[in-house]
């Protein structure tokens, strides 16, 4: 019997050692409207003409679930400068030298200035911190970091219409610090973590609501729009400034989405899912589809279709008869159903299709055992 006990508790203990080198699995949390937790979006319209678009939409081909945060500023040259901010304070007080990962991906539809120097930017990271330990001093001086996805002046791997992840601590990775005349501005994230004091010794810190400055020194905002000391942003400081010129060039008429940021804090991961939100289900069958009140419905309901597959190419998409008379088209990725086959297929409708189109994803495909008509 003791043999045995000891047996048991050597596995035990290799199980342990196993668990404590394997990776923690991240956990997923969903935001959307009505289940923001504890994000919250903000967005200063400036001297444009146009208010900054600020939504949760359905984005086929994100990163994570179906939908993504989109985020749209128009033409705005002169100060205020447009701005938008969706951020969170969970992690204010976490030192910097506890992140232990850190990624979101973009996707940037278009952008106004494509000329000259200092080009539009995709959506970056703020990150409000204080000064870590100086001299044995823990100094409570707010600093604010940029993360730019694509590099100083905004042409570096500047894809247009496509889905890029940014891994923020990754040793080419380009950080800026905000509001210095110093000429250490800018690094990688091991020279964030040792910017000031000893180094890792910074912490995250809740900045005040909107273009607050400094009493002591007016060219120190000491705000932000959301009031976040962790945010996704677009928006430059100022219209102009002695540094970076025409500074409003890289936060003119950008158009973009951003889905899926992951922070880890002493190796514990969370994903933040951003998703349209919740739309109640109807059925549709094809003859109606097309109906003249679709188009307001298809704003605020998905839709399902049951039928037989009719035509696929076994890759991207499938057409089904519902015995109505008029076919459906589903666009759907990794589904594989053979002609005959009786479906249900749940997504969002386009009624100007011909023949109305139903984009689903893989996991909102069913195939049937028999037939639902």
């Amino acid at each position: 019997m003791k043999r045995e006990m000891i047996k048991i508790l050597c596995v035990g203990l290799a199980l342990l050692a196993v668990a404590l080198v394997l990776p923690a699995a991240a956990d997923t949390v969903i935001v959307r409207p009505g289940e923001m937790g504890n994000w919250v979006g903000a967005a200063q319209q400036g001297t444009s003409s146009t208010a900054p678009v600020t939504e949760f939409v359905s984005a086929p081909g994100a990163p994570a679930g179906d939908g993504a945060y989109h985020m749209q500023v128009f033409y705005s040259d002169t100060d205020p400068i447009s701005k938008i901010y969706l951020g969170t304070n969970d992690y204010s007080g976490i030192p910097l030298s506890s992140i232990t990962s850190l990624k979101y991906s973009t996707y940037v539809q278009y952008r106004v200035i494509d000329e000259f120097d200092r080009k539009g930017h995709a959506p970056m990271i703020e990150l409000v911190t204080d000064s870590g330990i100086v001299a044995d001093v823990h100094k409570p001086q707010q600093r604010v970091f940029w993360f730019r996805p694509w590099g100083v002046l905004g042409s570096t791997n500047d894809l247009m219409r496509t889905w890029q992840e940014w891994d923020l601590l990754a040793s080419d990775g380009y950080w800026e610090m905000m509001q210095t005349g110093s000429s250490n501005y800018y690094g990688n994230w091991d020279w964030v973590k040792a910017r000031y004091g000893d180094a890792g010794t910074m912490k995250l810190q809740t900045p005040a609501v909107g273009d607050y400055v400094d009493p002591l020194n007016p060219l120190l905002q000491v705000g932000n729009q959301s009031g976040t000391s962790l945010s996704i942003k677009i928006g430059s400081g100022k219209a102009v400034e002695s540094r970076y010129g025409a500074w409003w060039h890289e936060s003119c008429g950008i158009n973009a989405y951003v889905d899926k940021l992951t922070i880890g804090i002493n190796g514990v991961e969370t994903t933040y899912d951003l998703e349209p939100p919740l739309m109640p289900t109807v059925i549709v069958r094809g003859s109606s589809a097309t109906h003249a009140i679709m188009e307001q419905a298809k704003a605020l309901f998905k839709f399902s279709v049951y039928g037989e597959v009719v035509d696929t190419d076994y890759y991207s998409y499938l057409t089904l008869d519902d015995g109505s008379g008029r076919t459906v088209k589903v666009v759907v990725e990794n589904f594989v159903a053979a002609p005959g086959a009786f479906v249900k297929a749940t997504g969002l409708l386009n009624n100007q299709a011909d023949p109305p189109t139903l984009t689903a994803t893989a996991d909102q495909m069913e195939i049937l055992a028999e037939p639902q008509l």
